[in-house]
């Protein structure tokens, strides 16, 4: 016989007080909420960042666009200017 039996010493864990198996159940439903909230959240997150990024590339494009007209017009109006 060990000693730890001899004074008395359980070796297997006691089974868990049913208070604290509910206090862990309602922790884990807790957990489960808040981590389905962040998933949610960084779900209308990337749909933002993916409209942001497709208006930027619009404005972008607008840009050029705009760039290349008034050089023309610059263009244009210079050689009016020279007749």
């Amino acid at each position: 016989m060990s000693e730890l039996t001899t004074f008395g010493i359980c070796r297997s864990p006691l089974p868990p007080a049913p208070h604290s198996t509910d206090a862990i159940r309602q922790s884990n439903q807790e957990l489960k909420e808040r981590c389905e909230e962040l998933q949610a959240f960084h779900a209308r997150d990337r749909k933002v960042k993916e409209m942001v990024a497709q208006r930027f590339e619009e404005a972008r494009f607008l840009v050029e666009r705009l760039r290349a007209a008034n050089k023309e017009l610059c263009r244009t109006a210079a050689q009016g200017g020279k007749e």
